[in-house]
């Protein structure tokens, strides 16, 4: 049995010769030591691994999304049988506003359980970073914000290019959504001893201490339509890559968002 990750119990409690009701458990190693067990119960421990967990997760995500995709469908069909003036387009609208914000929440449950496994290979940081930047530089300039990229160069790191190109995404769209209009953005990549610094710094209207206090914690979103997962997962995937994330922010002088990543050396 492998005691570095969960375990599921499960408890069969004889009902009679042949029936048992069942009861089951999800516990850590620390939980597993049971000294006496009733005649009448039969336990039975079972190890998950984590590739049946993400074909788990990916198989229930994917039935999730194709009823909420016909329910916005119908209700789109319904919107355009109604008049521009009926009240009843506001329902409408609030129920697909709510049906994108589950399938956001999948998604990012998903993407959680994803990162539990990493590809892992030899990246180049910059050129992830800059392919980044690449991607949203139209909608940047369609929102007056200027960026700045101070990134070293030869800097490679060990990680899942998928992953990282989710964490920096994550990482640059809060800065957007922080700064709104005509605001400003620098990202810069620094090495240490046997790690590499990246930083994330917007202008934007910062963070007060309760936010602060909450920022990691799921399900917390100061957003409309946030699903309060999104700085989660970026927690998690550094922390999978074998590294750090954290930060500072001040109310009214904006936020710097702090990555340390072990870098591969190639000397």
């Amino acid at each position: 049995m492998n005691l570095d990750r969960p375990h599921k119990i499960i408890i069969k409690n004889k009902i009679n010769e042949t029936d048992y009701s069942t009861y089951i458990f999800n516990v850590t190693p620390y939980c597993l030591k049971i000294d006496e067990i009733g005649k009448n119960f039969l336990i039975h421990i079972e190890e998950e691994d984590d590739v049946s967990k993400n074909n788990f997760f990916s198989t229930l995500m994917h039935e999730v999304k194709n009823p909420i995709t016909a329910i916005k469908g119908y209700l789109k069909l319904l919107e355009l049988s109604l008049d521009e003036t009926d009240g009843r387009r506001k329902f409408i609208y609030n129920s697909l506003q709510e049906l994108e914000r589950i399938e956001g929440l999948a998604k990012d449950i998903l993407l959680i359980y994803k990162s539990i496994n990493c590809n892992i290979q030899k990246i180049n940081l910059k050129e992830v970073l800059e392919q980044i930047f690449d991607f949203y530089e139209a909608e940047m300039k369609k929102r007056n914000i200027d960026y700045t990229l101070c990134l070293s160069d030869d800097v490679n790191v060990m990680g899942d290019r998928n992953l990282l190109n989710i964490l920096f995404a994550n990482l640059l769209l809060n800065a957007m959504d922080a700064v709104k209009e005509k605001g400003f953005i620098a990202v810069r990549s620094t090495p240490l001893e046997n790690r590499v610094l990246v930083e994330f710094e917007d202008n934007g209207e910062g963070m007060d201490e309760y936010i602060k206090s909450q920022l990691f914690t799921p399900f917390f979103t100061t957003k409309e339509k946030g699903t309060g997962l999104g700085l989660y997962l970026c927690k998690k995937i550094v922390e999978n890559h074998g590294g750090v994330i954290y930060f500072n922010s001040e109310k009214g002088k904006g936020t710097v968002f702090y990555i340390e990543l072990p870098f591969v050396n190639e000397s």
